[in-house]
């Protein structure tokens, strides 16, 4: 995801240029520098929900192995796990659905509740440190 989404920055780079009136821009008329940015946002759009897609797989098995560790609260690998479902939904619409251009409500709380919970639990409470160091010594 990240080297798609670093690619994709790009189309950002030549909307930056096309917008800017730089050297690149002159052979463009108004109207056509207009064309091509707009061009590049939709590129951009597209790559950004491209590079979701792979993101995905990731959110799924770190919700998976969060859930059945016992080191942290299963609660929040199922959290996360309906994080990866709700990516999937958003990024699949996005790419195949023509004119879905907002992620539902539900679906962006659902995803936003999970990416801020986790962090902070680790943060703040960490894992559960006697089951790992048993598990530890259990190897």
């Amino acid at each position: 995801m990240t080297a798609i989404h670093g690619a994709n920055m790009l189309n950002q780079f030549v909307v930056l240029n096309l917008s800017g009136g730089g050297g690149t821009a002159l052979p463009f008329a108004p109207g056509q520098r207009e064309s091509l940015v707009a061009l590049f946002l939709d590129a951009y759009g597209a790559g950004f929900a491209i590079g979701i897609v792979f993101l995905v797989p990731h959110v799924f098995l770190l919700g998976y192995l969060v859930f059945v560790s016992g080191f942290l609260p299963r609660l929040l690998g199922l959290l996360l796990l309906l994080a990866g479902g709700g990516y999937l939904l958003d990024s699949v619409a996005l790419l195949v659905l023509p004119g879905y251009a907002e992620t539902p409500a539900v679906v962006a709380l659902l995803i936003a509740v999970a990416e801020i919970a986790f962090p902070l639990w680790l943060l703040i409470k960490g894992v559960a440190v006697e089951r790992w160091q048993q598990r530890g010594l259990a190897l």
